[in-house]
């Protein structure tokens, strides 16, 4: 019983949470009496599908564990890290402010470029980039949908602007 209610909010491959207990988590925060500053954000790894045809789904498996642990290096214990889908990742922050979701957004960046270039820590087959689409919000909004769109505005604003970007939107 206990295997399976961890299975049932756990990516099986790189063992963090899943999209659904993502999305109850940001419901949960919404609809508390009181919501403090927040912020999402939304992690692409960039050319991900083009890594997975060219060296086989084994490599890109590895790609995903490894930039999971890159990312997990450079977050909070108590942040919320989950696999969305595919190669895409959603965050969930409580108590920072703006300019600390910044930081933290750019660390997680820098360290994955770092990680998996020069130094090649993970022995991944080329240096990765990730993309990180923000939205920061005083807790002014209860609406998921509108959270999740400008997040997810804001990723495809920095893959358009060439992919290995930062890009915070607020409400």
């Amino acid at each position: 019983l206990q295997l399976s209610s961890k299975l049932a909010v756990h990516d099986v491959l790189t063992n963090i949470y899943n999209r659904r207990y993502f999305f109850n988590s940001v419901e949960s925060l919404l609809s508390r009496p009181v919501v403090k500053d927040f912020c999402v954000m939304l992690v692409d790894i960039n050319q991900f599908k083009r890594i997975n045809a060219q060296w086989g789904h084994r490599v890109g498996d590895k790609v995903l564990v490894s930039i999971v642990d890159i990312i997990q290096q450079s977050i909070r214990p108590d942040d919320i890290l989950a696999r969305l889908e595919g190669e895409v990742f959603g965050l969930l922050f409580t108590e920072l402010n703006s300019a600390q979701a910044k930081i933290i957004a750019e660390r997680m960046r820098k360290n994955v470029e770092l990680l998996t270039g020069f130094s090649n820590r993970y022995d991944v087959p080329e240096q990765m980039t990730i993309s990180i689409g923000t939205v920061f919000s005083t807790g002014d909004t209860r609406n998921i949908s509108l959270v999740m769109t400008e997040a997810d505005k804001a990723l495809r604003e920095a893959k358009s602007e060439g992919g290995n970007k930062v890009i915070i939107h607020h409400i």
